[in-house]
């Protein structure tokens, strides 16, 4: 067969443009999941850029109600007992569709004093009983006739991951960090004894044991995770 230069050459393109093809392809592909991923990578920034702002709204939410809260508690004129409820029936993760307080209601009802750890920078009123109204502003005393002086003073207050928010910053209380607590018209300085991790089923520690000294105990949720089973406890002993 006579060779063909002409033949060869179409062949030659032909394959060439085969090649170029497939590279074509190729590159069309990759461009289309570079494109597809850059996309996802968006969508995910813009969701958790959404969190963030929404939590750091609702964080700047729960600081302005609880210096308001501590304002009205500091400028309250007269403590009056009062019944409260301390059963916790309605207390439930604290979020933006459940912080609804009416502070100045709230103080004026159950408000009985403050409490302040100058170590970790915490000031926060105490309201009278467990309720969410009363632990979304400050801490709240665990049991009726609670007194300064006998059995176990215990108060009991929300977690927030912000340490400078409600109990957020108890964490980073050490021993030997003092505790400043009013409570209607007494004053008392405690001392921090001890600080653990317990399980939610320990109700001892918020009781009254008459083979106890007197003790001040404060507990929170251990961590931010949901419906965690642990709690904080720290307890002071009182030295003036």
């Amino acid at each position: 067969m006579p060779f063909s230069i002409s033949q060869e050459v179409r062949d030659v393109n032909k394959k060439k443009v085969i090649k170029v093809g497939r590279s074509g392809a190729k590159r069309k592909k990759r461009i289309l999941i570079t494109a597809g991923a850059a996309g996802v990578f968006l969508f995910v920034s813009i969701f958790f850029l959404i969190g963030y702002l929404q939590q750091r709204s609702f964080e700047t939410s729960i600081a302005e109600i609880q210096a308001e809260a501590l304002t009205v508690m500091e400028n309250k004129d007269e403590i009056k007992p009062r019944p409260a409820d301390y059963s916790g029936m309605d207390v439930e993760t604290l979020e933006p569709g459940t912080l609804n307080v009416n502070v100045q209601d709230q103080i004026s009802q159950f408000g009985v004093g403050t409490i302040e750890i100058p170590s970790i920078g915490l000031k926060l009123p105490i309201l009278e009983g467990i309720t969410q109204a009363n632990i979304s502003i400050g801490v709240g005393t665990v049991k009726p006739n609670q007194s300064i002086g006998k059995g176990n003073f215990a108060l009991l207050g929300h977690y927030m991951t912000n340490s400078g928010l409600l109990l957020g910053g108890l964490k980073q209380v050490s021993k030997g960090d003092e505790i400043h607590l009013t409570y209607f018209d007494k004053q008392a300085t405690y001392r921090v004894v001890e600080s653990k991790v317990i399980h939610q089923s320990e109700g001892k520690y918020m009781l009254d044991d008459p083979e106890e000294p007197h003790y001040l105990t404060l507990l929170t949720c251990d961590g931010s995770r949901v419906g965690t089973d642990y709690r904080l406890m720290v307890r002071a002993e009182l030295i003036e």
